[in-house]
């Protein structure tokens, strides 16, 4: 498989807490009002750190 392709759009909410002791997936919320904003990312690298501070 050389790349995979979707024409949908997938939206994740996450939190962390303040002294990021806890953190996760937002299952459900409501709005009332809300500005959109969407990005064309092409290319995307993730560099993590090697050492246990992580």
């Amino acid at each position: 498989m050389r790349s995979i392709r979707t024409s949908s759009y997938l939206f994740i909410a996450l939190f962390i807490s303040d002294d990021r002791s806890i953190g996760g997936h937002i299952v459900d919320f409501s709005l009332d009002s809300a500005t959109v904003s969407l990005d064309e990312t092409l290319t995307f690298m993730m560099r993590l750190p090697a050492d246990g501070g992580f």
